[in-house]
């Protein structure tokens, strides 16, 4: 691994989620005399695997991108290992990812239903979750892609009003789909998986698509089913 390997590696420590165009931006700079793209994530992913960490992809439902990040691979409470959170906090998260999986095929609860959940989590009076201190954690859970607005135009730093905002629909981001897939794939056995990527589908009535034929139980996230259609004269089945 050279130099420009630890640019990379130095990228995704300061920015801990790179869509594919970052990336691949970083990528073209660096390696001006060509190469391979795959190649160069592989060298740093075999310097990687000795620590437990390795560079993995995945798309946001939200916005159909591919991001990449470094996951840590061998610690067994991934959540404990993803996030600087205390158990209070941690109770909190998982509170609101159990929340948005009991929508079903909906997948996503609001803004303001995020932040009543604090109420559910067991705290003594010392360590309980204030209604502020719930609104920066959801903040800075959107901010870092652990949650994300469904709707791609919103954004943590809206200049609407916080009505507004509470009435926003939020969803499992890219972050924890990346980091804590291993957990949401335990934890929540009954999310279908889209059967092109393997990843669970969360928001199915939204971006999940069977196959015309009715008699096919081929389930594909919309985003991955435009990606394998994409440049095929033909709409066959992947199946």
């Amino acid at each position: 691994m050279n130099d420009k390997h630890k640019i990379i590696l130095q990228s995704f420590l300061a920015k801990h989620v790179m869509s594919e165009s970052q990336l691949r931006d970083i990528y073209a700079n660096l390696f001006t005399d060509g190469g391979n793209f795959d190649n160069v994530i592989s060298t740093i992913n075999e310097h990687l695997h000795f620590l437990g960490f390795e560079i993995r992809k995945a798309v946001d439902e939200s916005d159909g991108l591919m991001y990449y990040a470094i996951v840590n691979t061998k610690i067994d409470d991934a959540i404990k290992s993803a996030t600087d959170l205390t158990p209070q906090e941690l109770a909190y998260f998982k509170l609101i990812l159990q929340a948005i999986v009991a929508e079903g095929e909906e997948g996503k609860i609001t803004y303001h239903d995020c932040l009543l959940l604090k109420s559910k989590v067991e705290t003594t009076s010392s360590n309980a979750i204030s209604g502020s201190r719930a609104d920066i954690l959801l903040q800075d859970w959107i901010k870092c892609r652990w949650l994300s607005f469904v709707s791609s135009s919103s954004s943590s730093s809206s200049s609407k009003n916080s009505a507004n905002k509470e009435k926003k629909m939020l969803t499992i981001g890219v972050r924890t789909m990346l980091e804590l897939r291993s957990y949401i794939e335990d934890v929540f056995e009954e999310l279908p998986k889209c059967n092109l990527c393997a990843d669970p589908i969360i928001m199915k009535t939204i971006q999940g698509t069977h196959c015309s034929n009715h008699k096919c139980s081929y389930l594909m996230h919309i985003h991955c089913k435009n990606r394998w259609f994409q440049g095929k004269k033909t709409c066959k089945c992947p199946q």
